[in-house]
């Protein structure tokens, strides 16, 4: 994964980035692997200009949210990409 090899750019188009981003963001993870991490994220990504965005901490799962808590991402999935 090692996704924090992209911190570097992501710094740059973040500096570059001129007009706030509308677009709907839901950071989930489960709660006793990336759930903290995601509500922090999540806190950065408005002050930097993302408008619309949400943290789920999906309780009782770990790494593997879609094999652990299948219902609740099936949930997460409606809610959020339903019109």
């Amino acid at each position: 994964m090692e996704f924090y090899r992209a911190f570097p750019v992501d710094e740059k188009f973040g500096e570059a980035q001129q007009s706030a981003i509308d677009v709907p963001i839901v950071l989930a993870g489960g709660d006793h692997s990336m759930g903290e991490f995601n509500l922090r994220s999540a806190e950065s990504l408005r002050k930097h200009g993302c408008a619309n965005v949400t943290a789920e901490a999906i309780k009782n799962s770990g790494h593997f949210v879609a094999e652990e808590q299948p219902e609740i991402v099936a949930g997460l999935i409606e809610r959020y990409a339903s019109p």
